[in-house]
């Protein structure tokens, strides 16, 4: 059974266990639905799932008792019901969908244990009934049913000691819950736990729902409630344990195989390795991590060559090497740190993010001693957290130990002192904090916040008195910390610090946004410069602990690494081209016909690829801008490129050759088509509103069509060479009847269904769907001849950048600004995918399927291209 199938066959029996509890089969087995549910989905959305429907039976157990409630009992219950809900959303908001799933296992433990010992609870309660009862009461049942639909027992336990009569006690149960679930739709909406596709499948269960409420209530009467009761209980205690017990739970594993390895598990190639981001030496000199938009590399210093390479699940923002060498950090722009084996480049644990929208922008390290050791992580919202990093350096595990209180200013730069007793804080406001990680308590300020430019770099010297604080303005303090006062200026430049040493005798070095080296003494001195060669304008920069090492790389992906015994003199490692410019991005990728060649754009230069290899064949360049759009003619012989500088060239693809550059657009290329025999070429302007019909052989424009004044996007070109469909601003399609003599003006037909900017199109094969994506995060599948909506697609969380129909049209891949890739059968009524593939760390621009069918291939902002093995999804 596939996982769709299992999803729908478990929804159909817990929404009929949903009616026949409240039918009148009673609570046990309405218990069930949540951690069924839990074991198909995420906890978070299965609580989302179920609320309709038991909103739906709600309503026919308060119709079954209509107004036979204890009104006063049920209105007392209320305010504590929303104490509850509130309490039990921030535990939804926070806790990651693993834990959530660990928490709802143990509340079905707790009510088992109660169903288990419930006469022996009740006969144990002295009660006498006091008003404020009831609001604990509510709290517990509004916390318990948020974080699992499982408020009963609490509310059993405080309705059966008022000593209501059966029919008095179901019915007040019946309408608190109703206005309990109520009550948690507004928070459910505000906690993000409702997925508006999956809803959809709620609808084609309620049936079941009103079947089970009648024939619960048949049954209620007719079957032995004791022995039903027990087999419940048996069932809840294995969805219990497998919730508690399920692969992942706990976090560290799930959190591992998302950073684990050198690319995602079912793709089976990346081309290119992103930009650089962040660098550290290894304490023995010997190799470099290099954290960028892709991921983690590990080089060797004397040849860069790459000892290992492991993706990560969002951009590396900082990396730090641990004193001994034996472990390496990666802060990351999701607010995650991960901690990886410096050997092997294996993810050994995980440090969640503290926030929402956090992002690492510092790490320090003390020394290993008792087989454990601190780490300090710093972020941007001027949160430091300090992690507990314990066990052998190939089995660690990391846990958050303590978390400083907000600088309010983000976090530039963290140093433990040689005793690893105190942390110096530096953040982008001039201040610099001083923290003492024994006691736990603040240690002053050397430099109050607001008093200079941002801290970039600190740096303690080996006397673990003298503390250097280098600043974005490239001021560099030497501070006392004993007497907290500041020396006189190590060094005064204008460009940014973005590297400390000591080199001995405590004399201070940097390396500036310049390129600059300057050495100098800890004494009053300015410093001598020296520029030895490195990158003329680094964006990040390293420097050895013994200051014999350096390493710099510029935002032209360059990276050097240079090494001297007194000072910076000869070079080590050479120039590396195989990163990225800062922030090239690629944001298109084509697959030739004969699927043995694919062009991606990286920033504003193309990239040929080798399809079985994935070598790197040659690098086009010609355009001044990104590339926006590339497309093969349908021989293969020539690939078309449209720019953001508003040029389309034309370039023979096996010898790389410019032919030439057609200049007609004001603003950017947004969207290619070639005719079907290859005699005609389409482009839009984004913004000048323009198609153009080229005539590649001779470079000239054939005729001009006029889409909106909003601005057109997508375009495709249908298979039979008829119809040629752009997307607008405006939300809408149009078409054009290319087999008409003179091509007018206006589109000869529309597609409205979209509720804002469509952004992509594409034709399946036989010409008869076309599948549209756009801002209003909706993919719309058209039959095109009706004109009608075949399918609609309403997965995606963000805006949709691209989609691509399978050469067999079976299939329609959709990507974009959510970063995932995603795998729909063509089919009415089917709105869910059958794969989602994540791996990109940046919104996925476009998509290309291979024409075997099975791989597919993802550009990504992250300045890579994935390719995606399908075969069997």
């Amino acid at each position: 059974m596939t996982e769709q199938q299992m999803f729908f066959a478990m929804l159909a029996l817990v929404a009929f266990l949903i009616g026949l509890s409240k039918g009148g089969l009673g609570g046990t087995l309405g218990a069930l639905a949540t951690p069924l549910m839990a074991l198909v989905m995420p906890a978070d959305k299965a609580l989302g799932l179920l609320l309709p429907l038991l909103m739906v039976g709600d309503i026919f157990a308060v119709a079954f008792y209509w107004r036979q409630w204890n009104g006063r009992l049920a209105l007392w219950l209320i305010p504590g019901a929303f104490v509850g809900v509130v309490l039990g959303t921030v535990v939804i908001i926070d806790a990651p969908t693993a834990l959530l799933e660990t928490i709802l296992g143990i509340v079905i433990l707790v009510f088992v244990v109660y169903k288990l010992y419930e006469e022996r609870i009740l006969g144990a309660i002295n009660y006498q009934p006091k008003n404020w009862h009831s609001l604990v009461a509510g709290s517990v049942a509004g916390l318990a049913s948020t974080l699992a639909h499982n408020g009963g027992p609490p509310i059993s336990i405080y309705l059966l000691a008022q000593d209501l009569a059966p029919v008095l006690f179901v019915a007040t149960s019946a309408i608190f819950f109703f206005v309990l679930n109520w009550i948690k739709l507004p928070f459910y909406l505000y906690a993000g736990v409702f997925d508006v596709g999956l809803l959809r499948s709620d609808l084609w269960v309620l049936p079941l729902v009103i079947a089970g409420v009648f024939l619960g209530r048949w049954m209620a009467l007719r079957i032995s409630r004791i022995a039903f009761e027990r087999v419940i209980i048996v069932l809840l205690l294995i969805t219990a344990a497998l919730l508690i017990f399920k692969p992942g739970n706990g976090g560290a594993a799930t959190r591992k195989a998302a950073l684990a390895g050198p690319i995602p598990s079912q793709a089976v190639m990346r081309l290119g390795r992103g930009d650089l981001r962040a660098l550290d030496l290894s304490p023995d000199g010997t190799a470099l991590a290099a954290g960028g938009s892709a991921g983690l590399a590990l080089l060797k210093v004397d040849t860069l060559d790459t000892l290992w390479q492991t993706a990560t699940a969002a951009p590396v923002t900082s990396v730090a090497f641990a004193e001994d060498g034996a472990l390496v950090a990666a802060g990351l722009k999701n607010g995650a740190t991960a901690v990886i084996e410096a050997g092997s480049g294996r993810v050994l644990a995980t440090l969640p993010a503290q926030a929402d929208d956090q992002q690492v922008t510092a790490l320090a390290w003390t020394a290993l001693s008792e087989g454990g050791r601190e780490l300090a992580v710093g972020y941007d919202d001027g949160e430091v957290t300090l992690g507990s990093v314990v066990g052998a350096k190939s089995e660690v595990e990391a846990e958050a130990a303590g978390r400083l209180p907000s600088r309010g200013a983000a976090v530039g730069s963290l140093a433990f002192d040689p005793s690893g007793t105190l942390l110096a804080i530096g953040d982008h406001e001039g201040g610099v904090g001083l923290w003492n990680v024994q006691t736990q308590t603040d240690a002053g300020a050397l430099a109050a916040k607001g008093s200079g430019d941002s801290i970039s770099q600190l740096l303690w010297l080996e006397d673990g008195v003298h503390l250097l604080a280098g600043g974005a303005d490239g001021h560099v303090t030497s501070w006392d910390v004993k007497t907290k006062t500041a020396q006189p200026e190590f060094a005064n430049h204008t460009a940014s610090v973005l590297a400390l040493a000591e080199l001995g005798d405590h004399r201070p070095a940097l390396i500036d946004g310049e390129g600059a080296v300057v050495t100098g003494a800890a004494a009053p001195a300015q410093g001598s410069g020296d520029r030895p060669g490195l990158v003329a304008a680094p964006l990040a920069a390293a420097w050895s602990k013994q200051g014999r090492l350096l390493a710099a790389a510029d935002a032209a992906g360059n990276l050097t690494t240079w090494q001297s015994k007194q000072g910076p003199a000869s070079e080590a490692g050479a120039r590396n081209s195989t990163f990225a410019a800062s922030g090239a991005q690629a944001n298109a990728v084509a697959v030739s016909p004969d699927g043995k060649q694919i062009a991606s754009g990286l920033g504003a230069d193309i990239l040929l690829w080798d399809a079985a290899s994935g070598s790197l064949l040659r690098t086009l360049a010609g355009h001044r801008r990104n590339i926006g759009a590339l497309a093969y003619s349908p021989d293969g012989a020539t690939l078309a490129s449209g720019g953001w500088d508003g040029d389309v060239i034309l370039w023979n693809a096996k010898s790389g050759d410019k032919l030439r550059t057609l200049q007609g657009h004001k603003r950017d290329v947004a969207g290619l088509a070639w005719s079907p025999d290859g005699k005609r070429l389409a482009s839009t302007g984004s913004g000048d509103n323009q198609v153009l019909l080229w005539n590649p052989a001779t470079g000239e424009v054939e005729a001009t069509l006029k889409g909106t004044d909003q601005g057109v996007w997508g375009l495709a070109w249908s298979p039979d060479g008829k119809t040629l469909a752009v997307s607008t601003s405006l939300a809408d399609i149009l078409l054009w009847d290319m087999t008409k003599p003179e091509l007018s003006a206006s589109p000869d037909g529309v597609l409205r269904g979209h509720s804002n900017w469509v952004s992509t199109l594409a034709w399946s094969p036989d010409g008869a769907k076309l599948a549209s994506g756009g801002a209003d995060r909706l993919v719309i599948v058209w039959d095109v001849a009706n004109r009608r909506r075949f399918q609609s697609l309403p997965g995606s969380t963000d805006v949709v950048r691209a989609v691509a129909f399978s050469p067999d049209g079976s299939a329609l891949a959709t990507a974009g600004l959510d970063q995932q890739v995603r795998i729909w059968p063509v089919a009415q009524g089917v709105d869910r995918p059958t794969a989602v593939l994540a791996g990109h760390t940046g919104p996925v621009d476009d998509l290309a399927w291979l024409p075997d069918g099975g791989r597919l291939a993802s550009a990504s902002e992250d300045g890579t291209v994935l390719i995606w093995n399908l075969k069997g999804s």
